[in-house]
């Protein structure tokens, strides 16, 4: 009786722990995604080209999709990349988007 109950408990310690280190893993991955994304946002605001955004992304955070826009005088940036399947979790999309105002030179 007690074999059964300790086999059952270390199924569910270890579908827990599982768990768990996919949520981490989620967890670092979008936080480089919305650092790529912010870092992104500046080099353009501040002169930088979109093709060179996108490539620092690109290796920052590998097989990720960039979207660049304007709303005014704002320089939107939005990373997506799809992530998975981890452990028992299925396949996420994970996004982030940065907005930063576009800096004016100085003509002085």
């Amino acid at each position: 009786m007690v074999t059964a109950e300790i086999a059952v408990g270390i199924l569910t310690l270890t579908t827990i722990a599982i768990s768990v280190f996919a949520m981490v893993l989620l967890g670092a991955e979008q936080v480089r995604i919305v650092e790529s994304a912010r870092t992104a946002a500046r080099m353009v605001a501040r002169g930088q080209t979109t093709l060179e955004a996108e490539e620092l992304v690109v290796r920052t955070v590998p097989a990720s999709h960039v979207k660049f826009d304007e709303r005014g005088t704002d320089v939107v940036v939005t990373v997506s990349r799809q992530v998975g399947p981890i452990a028992l979790l299925p396949t996420l999309t994970l996004h982030a988007t940065a907005v930063t105002p576009a800096e004016v030179p100085d003509e002085g």
